[in-house]
């Protein structure tokens, strides 16, 4: 089940043919991303023609990790590139300037913490009891990460030290694979928790061996809130050169992310969902939704104020050097609204 959220079984969909094509001729606009549920809005644009609408020919291109995003965006093999928010900090540490985040499509971390049920039982623990507990919960467990360095093992530190503990010295971090690995290996109890987006914490619970404790997408940690988390990035000089092309894409992209908040469990939204991630169970659907659906942005706005929290998160999880914390987050380097339709 967890499979089908993570691959496509095509590498890009291109939009669906019209009867009556527009005119002038629709722009070609390709957009890379990771092919996982929170990506839904994409699909809802695609498939529903939204982006049709605003007279752009979408592509959507499925890459297998978050490098491989930037990787087709820095290359000029596609126009957008729809990635975490680390990965543009990284392009301006790399002398890479021109990469700039247009739009927020989460604003809240997804990552939840689930512990296996007999454990959090045996150490007293619920999601009623309070942050600081939960996060002291974590002492002195085995805690499977996708591999050392992912985001997985970033925050399952973040939260580590959150509770007081040391990463290295009070927990035991283990690389276990994939969403579908960490699951199985919670249920055998070859490790005690892990942190991981839906849908694998839910289906753990639902399925009666997992607790989930911490859940960011639902406003359990503050810090994680107002947040950018995932980001759409452009480069600044296309944006510049191609204003309309911009604007039409987040036209398109805002009517999705707004459809999906507020349709998710219609017929149509389903439709779309099971074309785009064919191995998707309405189980399984409607369990991620639950936390997917707080976290997207209602309108793709971003504000220095975000820009800030996010990078003192990403400083405090690893993932930044300390000299982020003084960054300007003013509009304009590695942010920016201006392509945004007026309020």
């Amino acid at each position: 089940m967890v499979a089908g959220l993570l691959a496509w079984t095509a590498t890009s969909i291109t939009a669906p043919a019209l009867a009556q094509p527009t005119s002038p001729r629709p722009t070609r606009t390709r957009i890379a991303h990771f092919p996982i549920l929170y990506n839904l809005p994409l699909c809802v644009a695609h498939e529903l023609g939204l982006w049709r609408n605003e007279g752009l020919d979408s592509e959507l291109v499925a890459v297998r990790s978050g490098p491989l995003v930037v990787a087709a965006l820095q290359s000029g093999d596609v126009e957008y590139a729809v990635t975490s928010f680390d990965s543009l900090a990284h392009l301006h540490e790399q002398g890479r300037p021109d990469a700039v985040a247009i739009a927020a499509v989460l604003t809240r971390l997804t990552m939840n913490v689930v512990l296996h049920r007999e454990v959090a039982a045996a150490r007293g623990v619920t999601r009623a009891s309070s942050l600081t507990d939960r996060f002291r919960a974590l002492r002195g467990l085995t805690l499977g990460v996708t591999q050392a360095g992912a985001v997985s093992d970033l925050y399952a530190r973040y939260f580590l030290r959150r509770g007081g503990a040391d990463p290295d010295r009070d927990a035991t971090l283990v690389q276990i694979g994939d969403g579908a690995a960490l699951l199985a290996a919670l249920r055998s109890r070859q490790i005690q928790g892990y942190v991981l987006s839906a849908p694998g914490p839910q289906i753990a619970e639902r399925e009666g061996f997992g607790t989930i404790l911490v859940r960011p997408a639902l406003g359990d940690v503050p810090e994680l809130t107002d947040f950018a988390a995932v980001v759409v990035l452009t480069g600044q000089q296309r944006a510049a050169r191609q204003p309309e092309q911009t604007r039409a894409f987040l036209s398109g992209l805002v009517q999705a992310q707004r459809l999906t908040r507020e349709a998710a469990h219609t017929p149509q939204i389903r439709a779309v969902a099971r074309k785009c991630f064919p191995g998707l169970t309405d189980d399984v659907f409607d369990v991620s939704l639950y936390e997917i659906l707080p976290a997207l942005s209602p309108d793709g706005r971003l504000s220095d104020a975000m820009v800030r929290r996010t990078l003192e998160v990403l400083v405090d999880t690893g993932q930044l050097p300390a000299s982020w914390r003084d960054r300007s987050v003013a509009e304009g380097s590695l942010w920016t609204n201006r392509f945004h339709a007026k309020p």
